[in-house]
């Protein structure tokens, strides 16, 4: 279901974020779905991967993903976009 929101979200012009731990099995195959989704594992990230300004962000996390961690790099990815959408499809892990 995230890979079919994923392509949905690029054909309406977002510009993919995947919130999740570099080359976790998740992660590499929902970004494989776009050619050029951003994956951020912490906040720290934001910086160094984004572009200086897009237009639209499309979000998404990956499954085992501390909620904390998300809201911290989302609060980071706000500034750099107009429009941010974000999708959860499981549950985050609080920690």
């Amino acid at each position: 279901e995230i890979h079919e929101i994923v392509r949905i979200m690029a054909e309406e012009k977002y510009r993919i974020v995947v919130i999740g731990d570099y080359g976790h099995d998740e992660v590499t195959g929902i970004s494989g779905q776009v050619k050029d989704a951003i994956i951020i594992a912490k906040p720290e990230d934001v910086r160094d991967k984004m572009p200086k300004k897009v237009r639209k962000l499309g979000i998404v996390v990956q499954s085992t993903q501390n909620i904390d961690n998300a809201r911290k790099i989302i609060a980071e990815l706000v500034p750099y976009c107009q429009e941010l959408k974000f999708v959860v499809i499981q549950n985050f892990i609080i920690k």
